[in-house]
């Protein structure tokens, strides 16, 4: 049996490494490929959602509080290219 010396086991370790980031180029290519050939899965219908339980009616302050964070969540969530800007807020109920 023959010893391996210690330059041998670096080009070998040097030459797996390349080869396992050629393989996983070779995928991440070939995944962007089926990407593109099947294009973008389609977007789900929303599901409903029931109804929160009847509470306590809250302060002026804290129903603005939530009307601002409700704002905020559906600007983050939509297409992030539209502006929103809370301008005014008033109590509809």
């Amino acid at each position: 049996m023959e010893s391996v010396s210690i330059g041998d086991g670096l080009i070998l370790t040097v030459v797996a490494i390349v080869l396992v980031f050629i393989v996983l180029a070779a995928l991440w290519g070939f995944i962007e490929l089926v990407h593109k050939v099947l294009g973008d899965e389609p977007e789900e219908t929303p599901k409903a959602v029931a109804p929160a339980p009847a509470t306590a009616p809250a302060s002026n302050s804290e129903l603005q509080t939530v009307a601002e964070i409700m704002a905020v969540i559906a600007a983050h969530e939509e297409d992030p290219k539209n502006d929103y800007e809370i301008v005014e807020t008033k109590r509809i109920c």
